[in-house]
């Protein structure tokens, strides 16, 4: 391969590094190193840019800052302080130099000596035009980087000192000036991805970021890295704090919230960013206490957004803008909900159990507030709809089977509640007396789905007739496990409740119901429940 030289090299070199590809950097370092290439001055601070990057790439998604990191970055930080001694280095360089060594500073929880490198390098005086896409990141990050690092000590600071008037004033102070660096980090890091993404659809997708490859059997997003979306998530989370705690009638922290998120709403960029703004933006607008109705007509975020779509689609309207907080809270949770559940890791094996359950919690937490809008606002359809398409990683968790048996029950379906009810139970008991028996759901589940898909007066004509078969029944043990007794009790109650008042089964309901009493009487813990199983079960009897 012949080795690239001039401005084709310069490209080429800022292609990867905005791409992140530290790999096909380190393959053309001899390039950079050879005679006028035009970047010789640079060497010294890519080698050192793809041993941090590389090395907080391997610490994994979140960035914890640690001592012991030092050891591991020392060259790295050789290598920029070389880069920093040399009188030649041009300005561009330098500054790149100063907000990488504040990177590594962090990393190596040395904020005071990270503020110092930010310090030095002069970007807060605004001098250095940003002559690429990865100069315009760094100093975002360096931004970012203040913020978190006045924050940090800051909460030292107020854990070893008694509390005073002047110190309190100080903390004021700090905290000022580190939300005013988040602030400066967020309205930077939104012109990056901007850039970012005019960059990708002029070269026609060629910029693939190292984060779109495939890790342990999971896709991971692009994202726009740790640093900046902790930075884009904080402040709008401190503005949002700020405006309650001042009492003020703004809504700085919402509009905080929109403006993010409309910049990321049409972008493949920062999607699990957008996903957990989203989610915080709507619990924010259904505590709001302030007319937030009249303050979404106002607001400049989806103002500008308006503007542009209208730009491209004209007087045909072809997009939705709510103009109501109602409205923009089911939209924030909806498009919340579209992008947890597509981030729902779906391996079984254990070395992604972690993962599988932390992504599960986050796609539940959504199901939660929709479910606490959506039936409030009586839409127990779309409701159903949502908890039915979650049922292809619900697997053996009883929680999103009841939900969605409750949502059915809601809307009418009661025999597919009933059914949904059934293979809950099932699943429950399986996976507490034996983890390999889980393997064998997959069936059932997939019959209970064909089953339910008939008609719903189709199903009360035969209900009356047809009661479980020997076999379902035979499955249905009582739980091994204490912690999920309350859970297959309520679940019995259900069942017997609507084959008595839906399709006057009297014999399944005395069979659930008689479970439940049995069950209540095997967990001492559950025996307030016993008088309302016998209840049931009287009137099934009866």
């Amino acid at each position: 391969m012949s080795k690239l030289k001039g401005s084709r090299l310069e490209a080429e070199v800022d292609r990867v590094r905005t791409d992140g590809n530290w790999k096909r950097l380190s393959e053309l370092l001899p390039s950079v190193k050879s005679k006028n290439s035009g970047l010789e001055d640079s060497y010294d601070l890519f080698q050192a840019e793809i041993i941090l990057e590389t090395f907080l790439e391997q610490l994994g998604e979140v960035l914890r800052p640690h001592k012991d990191h030092h050891e591991k970055l020392h060259n790295a930080e050789q290598l920029l302080e070389s880069v920093l001694r040399d009188k030649s280095t041009n300005s561009s360089v330098y500054l790149e130099a100063n907000v990488l060594l504040a990177k590594l500073e962090y990393a190596c929880l040395e904020y005071k000596k990270s503020l110092v490198a930010i310090e030095n390098s002069g970007m807060e005086k605004g001098n250095t035009p940003f002559r690429t896409l990865r100069a315009l990141r760094l100093v975002a990050e360096g931004y970012a980087i203040k913020g978190l690092c006045l924050e940090s000590m800051e909460n030292t600071r107020e854990h070893s000192w008694s509390v005073s008037s002047g110190i309190s004033n100080k903390s004021t102070q700090n905290e000022i000036k580190a939300l005013n660096c988040f602030e400066k980090s967020a309205e930077l890091a939104i012109s990056y991805i901007n850039e970012l993404e005019k960059a990708m659809n002029n070269n026609n997708g060629k910029i693939v970021p190292t984060a779109l490859t495939t890790t342990g059997g999971t896709k991971q997003q692009e994202k726009i890295g740790e640093i900046l979306e902790r930075c884009l998530e904080r402040v709008a989370v401190l503005r949002a704090k700020d405006t309650v705690a001042q009492r003020k009638n703004g809504s700085e922290g919402i509009e905080w919230y929109r403006k993010i998120i409309t910049c990321l709403g049409d972008k493949s960029t920062g999607e699990r960013l957008q996903q957990k703004l989203s989610r915080q933006l709507a619990e924010l607008l259904i505590r709001a206490t302030v007319p937030t109705e009249e303050k979404a007509m106002m607001s400049e975020a989806l103002a500008v957004k308006s503007q542009n779509l209208s730009f491209y689609t004209g007087s045909n309207r072809a997009y939705f803008a709510p103009s109501s907080r109602i409205e923009e809270v089911v939209l924030l949770l909806l498009i919340s909900e579209v992008l947890s559940t597509r981030e729902v890791v779906l391996s079984r094996s254990d070395d992604l159990s972690n993962n599988r359950t932390h992504s599960l919690q986050n796609a539940k937490s959504v199901f939660n507030l929709l479910t606490l809008v959506l039936s409030t606002l009586r839409q127990y359809h779309i409701l159903a709809t949502i908890y039915e398409r979650a049922m292809k990683f619900a697997n053996n968790d009883s929680f999103l089977w009841q939900q969605f048996a409750l949502s059915s029950i809601c809307r009418g379906r009661y025999s597919r509640a009933a059914r949904v009810l059934e293979q809950s139970i099932i699943t429950t008991n399986d996976t507490s007396s034996s983890a390999s028996a889980s393997n064998s759901n997959s069936s059932v589940q997939a019959s209970s789905s064909s089953h339910s898909s008939s008609s719903n007066s189709h199903n009360h004509k035969n209900h009356h007739n047809n009661s479980f078969d020997a076999a379902e029944t035979a499955s249905l043990h009582l739980t091994n496990n204490p912690s999920c007794a309350l859970s297959v009790i309520s679940e019995y109650m259900l069942l017997s409740q609507i084959y008595i008042e839906r399709f006057a089964n009297f014999s399944a309901a005395q069979e659930y119901s008689k479970k439940a009493v049995e069950l209540c009487q095997k967990d001492g813990q559950l025996m307030f429940l016993k008088g309302r199983c016998q209840l049931i079960n009287a009137i099934a009897n009866g």
